[in-house]
Order: structure tokens, then sequence, then C-alpha cells
């Protein structure tokens, strides 16, 4: 079997990755492994904040 080189994919998703970081402060922003870390944690602000931003009639 052929070897799998998964240069073009991993380069992919990380340029991904710090595409969606772009404007975070510091090296969350130009580092891969800082930028992924960073993004979990604001995408889990963001989905509480989703439901925080929600009115106390629509939590029944």
């Amino acid at each position: 079997m052929a070897r799998v080189k998964g240069a073009m994919m991993t380069r992919k998703h990380r340029s991904k990755v710090l595409g969606l970081a772009k404007g975070y402060w510091g090296n969350k922003s130009r580092h891969y492994k800082m930028a992924n870390e960073q993004l979990m944690k604001s995408g889990r602000y963001a989905y509480v904040g989703r439901k925080q931003k929600k009115p106390p009639s629509c939590t029944a």
C-alpha cells in the first residue's frame, strides 16, 4: 500500500483555524496550538452566550 502524506490537509486545517482566530491578542492569532485552544474556549462561551441571550419566557 502506498504511503499517504497528510501535508496538504494538515496545512488546510491549520490555516482555517488561524483564519478563524484572526484578531485574537498575541500568540493566540499566530500559533496554531494556542489559536486552537482559544477557539475551543470561544466556542464554549458563544454556546453559553446564545442561551443567556434568550428571554426568560423561551426557556420553558
